[in-house]
This record gives C-alpha cells, sequence and structure tokens, in this order.
C-alpha cells in the first residue's frame, strides 16, 4: 500500500523541497516590484503634469506671437497704403514742378 502512494510522495517531496522556497521567493519579491513599479507609475505621471504644463505655456506664448504678428501685419498694410498715397502726391507735385498739370498746358 505504500508502494501505490510513493509517486504522490515523491511529488510532494519534490515540491517541498524545490517549489515551496520558490514560491516563497516569488512571493517575497512582489511587494518590491509593486512598489518600484508605483514610484515608476508616479514619476512618469509628474512627467505628464509637467509636459502638459509646458505645453499649455508653448500655446500661450504662440497666441502672443500671433496676436504681434497680426498687429505688425496690419502696421505694414497701413503703412504701404500712406507710402502709395505719399507716391501719388509726389508725382502730382513733380508734375506741378515741371509744368504739367496745369490746365492742360
Amino acid at each position: 500500500m505504500l508502494n501505490s502512494h510513493k509517486p504522490i510522495f515523491e511529488s510532494l517531496f519534490i515540491f517541498t523541497l524545490f517549489l515551496l522556497p520558490i514560491t516563497k521567493v516569488a512571493s517575497d519579491e512582489l511587494p518590491q516590484q509593486f512598489n518600484q513599479l508605483q514610484t515608476k507609475m508616479m514619476e512618469v505621471n509628474e512627467k505628464i503634469v509637467k509636459l502638459a504644463s509646458d505645453q499649455e505655456s508653448t500655446a500661450k506664448s504662440i497666441s502672443a506671437l500671433q496676436t504681434s504678428l497680426n498687429t505688425a501685419h496690419q502696421e505694414i498694410s497701413g503703412l504701404k497704403i500712406k507710402q502709395g498715397q505719399l507716391v501719388a502726391a509726389n508725382t502730382v507735385t513733380l508734375r506741378t514742378a515741371n509744368g504739367h498739370g496745369r490746365g492742360g498746358h
């Protein structure tokens, strides 16, 4: 009767000698691994918050630059109009000075 249970005892013996210590080591490492992963997760979350903040700051800078660019474009357009008016006025002045434009003479 003892011989029929021999494979079971051998299996139990192998389990006790090898697998139990391995499972014990693995279970002891899990909390440490969990803590490491949790720490890494917190670091990643902090980086995400910083990147979001940097992105918001960059978006504000881009908006301010766009506003300045629009203002400069309006000023340039205004100066071009004034330049055109001055060129036209100068042309009339030169024609008058050269004797042109006096009643068709």
